[in-house]
């Protein structure tokens, strides 16, 4: 290139990331960061980007015409169908890679989390605790072990498998169903996980954990038919996308009792509203959408986004590039 490459991280960062991302640059290169929230302002810069990186936010068709200059896209994560315009992209030949690092491990460790969370009533304790009331007796009959328990992962990626490994110590049960793939025999041996087909496993499973990207063929995958196969009392763990899950399927579930928990990380409308009723539900476990956002995983991320840009600068190939 005849100029210094500028380089746009799409979401409005933290300090701290900027800063780690203005460490990160090659020597020359410039980096465009929002320092609020401004929509006009990102679009001036998107102009003069000739790389982005595409962190939790969802880039739109109208940022993209923005653009005249981007040649490549880096997404932060690994689940990007929702989060960039793909066919836009596509069709002026902007390539796009994404990242991989660090995101297995962290959404697994958060998937763990919200399975003891909703079966040990964990924020429940907390909330009752702090508000006074020492009930344990009452919770210790609620509570359940995750030991022992049959967990059924929807998807075989990256994370489920991380997943599996896991839970490995915690003496679990495992299936597992992905549309295209199964492990190896010696494999599924090593990790306690068998494959089965999704309504066999939703209908056996005490634990449904879903590790699938939002597509076409997963939206609403878990809506009231499918949550109606599975297991009375069962739980719904939920670190992949929300438009996996029918969310008002869901609410009438745990309203019945049909299912006895959900830990989610994800919801159909991000942010997710005040008005959700699944926010005032004592048998939820939430957070937003931080499956792969400790501080450890997002600098790792954000180094390895950095090097993948610059080696498509350097000599015009990407690491974990992606519809080519």
């Amino acid at each position: 290139m005849s100029r210094p490459v500028h380089l746009m991280y799409l979401p409005t960062p933290a300090p701290a990331i900027r800063a780690f991302l203005e460490r990160r640059l090659p020597p020359g290169w410039r980096l465009l960061a929002l320092e609020r929230e401004d929509q006009a302002e990102r679009l001036r810069m998107l102009g003069e980007a000739d790389a982005l990186i595409s962190g939790g936010r969802i880039m739109t068709q109208a940022e993209l015409d923005a653009a005249p200059r981007l040649r490549v896209v880096q997404h932060q994560g690994v689940g990007y169908h929702d989060r960039i315009p793909v066919a836009g992209l596509k069709a002026r030949g902007i390539r796009i890679a994404i990242c991989p690092a660090g995101t297995a491990e962290s959404v697994a460790e958060l998937t763990l989390f919200l399975m003891l969370g909703t079966l040990r009533r964990f924020v429940l304790a907390d909330r009752l605790l702090c508000q006074g009331r020492f009930e344990n007796h009452a919770l210790r009959g609620d509570a359940r072990l995750l030991h022992g328990r049959v967990v059924g992962l929807v998807g075989l990626g990256r994370i489920a498998r991380q997943v599996m490994e896991v839970l490995r110590p915690f003496g679990v049960s495992g299936l597992y169903t992905a549309p295209r793939s199964r492990l190896p025999a010696e494999e599924e041996a090593r990790l306690g996980f068998r494959y089965a087909p999704l309504d066999r496993l939703l209908a056996e499973s005490d634990v449904v954990s879903l590790h699938v990207p939002a597509t076409a063929g997963t939206e609403r995958l878990i809506d009231a038919a499918a949550i109606a196969r599975m297991k009375p009392g069962a739980v719904l763990i939920n670190t992949a996308r929300g438009a996996v899950v029918d969310e008002a399927a869901l609410v009438a579930a745990l309203r019945s009792g049909h299912l006895s928990a959900a830990g989610l990380d994800v919801y159909e409308t991000e942010p997710t509203p005040p008005g959700n009723p699944l926010l005032g539900m004592p048998n939820v476990v939430h957070t937003p959408h931080i499956g792969s956002g400790a501080r450890d995983t997002v600098e790792l991320k954000l180094a390895w986004c950095v090097a993948n840009i610059e080696r498509f600068f350097r000599d015009g190939t990407l690491a974990e590039e992606v519809e080519r």
